[in-house]
C-alpha cells in the first residue's frame, strides 16, 4: 500500500497538507504552532513520517525538498520506499537543551520536576475530548502544536507521533534530548531486554534529527510519580487529577485510588475527594498489565473494596499473593533503569535530590526480588516473558498456548488485511461511480437549464410574433376604418 503527502502550504506558525493513500479517502491535516516560526523541511518530513509508521510500503512526499539523508532515514524508519525531492544536505549542529513532551498528567508533571533547568515543554493540542487537559497545562506556558491528526485517525500507526512537537520545534529550541513520561511497568522490555542499552537512547525518528530519547520517569511506578507530584506540586494535584480523565472512567478510578492512598500513607494533606461512587465499565483481570500491576499495591494498601467496583472479579490468588510481600518497591526508584538517562552528574544529582525530598529512595535487594516475583505472578495472565515475535526466553507453561493464539491472531489479521484491501478497492470503485454519477447529474442539470431556457426563448419568440400579428391586424383595421369613412 502507498501513502501520499501533498499540497504543502507552509507559512509562519502554520503547516497544512493533504494525505491520500490506497486505504484513505483523503484528509487535510494541519499543524498550528503557537510561535511564528517555520520548521525546516527535514523536521516536517520526520514529523509526517510518524503518521504512517510501517503501515505502508510506499511513501510519496510531494512539494517538499529534503536532505538526502532524510530520505534514507525515513525509508529505514518506515520500512518503505520513499519518493521525495532531494536537495542539499542540511548542516548538522550540536544541540543540548531538553524538550519534554508534556501532557499535564502525574507522570508528565513528575518528570518535569526531575529534569534540568534547560528544559522546555511542548504539547500537542488535539481538541475535542482533550480540551480538559489543555485547560490545566496551559498554565505552564508550553510551546503548542494544535492539530487534527487524532480526529483524522493518524494516531494509530505509531507512538512516536506524540513527539511531533519536539521535531517541529527542535531547531527553534535547540533540542538535543526529548523526554516522554514513560514509567516503570513489568513488561517484556524491562525483563528480557536492557531498557538502558545505548540503542534506547537513539530511537527513530528523533535520533535521525540529532535528538536523543531519554526516559526520566522509567525508573518510577505510578505510585512514585504520585509521591513526587504530591510533594513538589501539592497545589496542582487537584487540577491535574481533574484534567486526567472523566469521572467514572478506569483511569480516573485508578489514579484516584493512587492519590488517595499516597495522601493518607504519606500525610500529604491534599485537597482531593475522588468520586468512587461508580465506574462506567468494569474491567476483567488479565486485560490490562498496567492496571493489574498497580492493583496489587492497592490491594496491599487496603483498597480491595474499591477495586471490587472496578473489576468484574479479582482472583483469590492475587489477594493471597500480596500478603507475603512488602511491595515497597512501588514507592521507590529502580536504579537499574535510570543508569543511562542522565547526560551529566549535575542532572543526576538534581534527580536524586528531588526524589529523596519526596520520600522516594532507591530499590533495595529485597525490592528487586519482589519485583521479579510480581512479574512472575503477572506472567500467568499477561505473558510478560513472551517476546512480541515469539522468541521464547524462559520456561512458561502458558507460553505454548499463547504462541498458538498469537499465530491464530496473525492469521486472522492477515485475512482481515486481505478483506480490507478488497473493501478498499470496492470503495474506490464505488467512489469512482459516485463521481461519474455526480458528473452526469451536473451535465443533466445543465441540459435541463438549457432546455428550459430554450423553451422560454421559444415562448418569447411566439409572444413577439403574436405581438407583431396583433399590431399588423390593428393597423389593417384602422386603415379599413379610415377608407370606409372617406367613402
Amino acid at each position: 500500500m502507498k501513502i501520499i503527502f501533498k499540497d504543502f502550504k507552509i507559512k509562519e506558525g502554520r503547516i497544512d497538507f493533504k494525505i491520500e493513500g490506497d486505504d484513505l479517502d483523503g484528509s487535510e491535516i494541519y499543524f498550528d504552532l503557537s510561535e511564528d516560526i517555520i520548521p525546516s523541511n527535514d523536521s516536517i518530513a520526520y514529523s509526517i513520517a510518524t503518521l504512517a509508521g510501517e503501515k505502508y510500503d510506499k511513501m510519496i512526499i510531494e512539494d517538499l525538498t529534503v536532505s538526502p539523508s532524510v530520505k534514507k532515514n525515513i525509508e529505514e524508519y518506515a520500512s518503505a520506499t520513499v519518493t521525495v525531492e532531494i536537495g542539499e544536505e542540511a548542516p548538522k549542529k550540536e544541540k543540548e537543551n531538553f524538550t519534554l513532551n508534556f501532557s499535564g498528567g502525574f507522570d508528565s508533571l513528575a518528570t518535569y520536576t526531575l529534569m534540568p533547568e534547560n528544559t522546555e515543554l511542548v504539547y500537542l493540542e488535539f481538541g475535542g475530548d482533550f480540551e480538559r487537559e489543555v485547560k490545566f497545562f496551559k498554565r505552564f506556558n508550553p510551546y503548542r502544536v494544535k492539530t487534527n491528526l487524532v480526529t483524522e485517525g493518524f494516531n494509530r500507526n505509531t507512538e512516536e507521533f506524540m513527539g511531533i512537537g519536539t521535531l517541529l520545534y527542535s531547531d527553534y529550541l535547540n533540542t538535543g534530548y526529548t523526554v516522554f513520561g514513560t514509567i516503570m511497568k513489568p513488561n517484556y522490555m524491562f525483563y528480557v531486554k536492557n531498557p538502558n542499552s545505548d540503542e534506547n537512547l537513539y530511537e527513530a525518528p528523533f535520533n535521525y534529527h540529532g535528538i536523543k530519547t531519554v526516559k526520566y520517569a522509567q525508573a518510577l511506578t505510578e505510585i512514585g510519580t504520585a509521591m513526587v507530584v504530591s510533594h513538589h506540586f501539592p497545589e496542582l494535584v487537584e487540577d491535574s487529577f481533574e484534567s486526567l480523565a472523566p469521572v467514572g472512567s478506569e483511569k480516573y478510578f485508578r489514579k484516584g485510588l493512587i492519590l488517595d492512598t499516597v495522601n493518607k500513607k504519606f500525610n500529604r494533606n491534599l485537597n482531593i475527594s475522588p468520586d468512587f461512587s461508580h465506574v462506567k465499565y468494569k474491567m476483567k483481570w488479565g486485560r490490562s498489565l498496567n492496571a493489574d500491576f498497580i492493583s496489587l499495591y492497592l490491594i496491599k494498601n487496603g483498597c480491595l473494596d474499591y477495586l471490587n467496583k472496578l473489576y468484574l472479579h479479582i482472583p483469590k490468588e492475587a489477594i493471597e499473593f500480596v500478603d507475603d510481600l512488602d511491595l515497597n518497591l512501588y514507592e521507590r526508584v529502580n536504579t537499574t533503569f535510570m543508569e543511562k538517562t542522565f547526560p551529566s552528574k549535575d542532572a543526576l544529582s538534581k534527580y536524586l535530590t528531588k526524589l529523596n525530598e519526596a520520600g522516594v529512595i532507591p530499590f533495595t535487594e529485597k525490592d528487586y526480588d519482589e519485583f521479579r516475583k510480581v512479574a512472575d505472578f503477572l506472567d500467568k495472565y499477561h505473558y510478560i516473558y513472551a517476546h512480541p515475535k515469539n522468541e521464547v526466553t524462559t520456561d512458561n507453561p502458558y507460553l505454548e498456548g499463547y504462541i498458538n493464539l498469537n499465530k491464530s491472531y496473525l492469521d486472522l489479521n492477515n485475512s482481515y488485511s486481505e478483506l480490507n484491501n478488497k473493501n478498499m478497492a470496492l470503495k474506490k470503485e464505488h467512489n469512482a461511480l459516485r463521481k461519474n454519477y455526480s458528473d452526469l447529474h451536473k451535465e443533466f442539470i445543465e441540459f435541463k437549464k438549457d432546455h428550459y431556457q430554450g423553451i422560454k426563448n421559444y415562448e418569447n419568440e411566439i409572444e413577439n410574433l403574436n405581438n407583431i400579428i396583433d399590431s399588423y391586424r390593428s393597423r389593417r383595421v384602422v386603415k379599413f376604418a379610415n377608407s370606409f369613412k372617406r367613402s
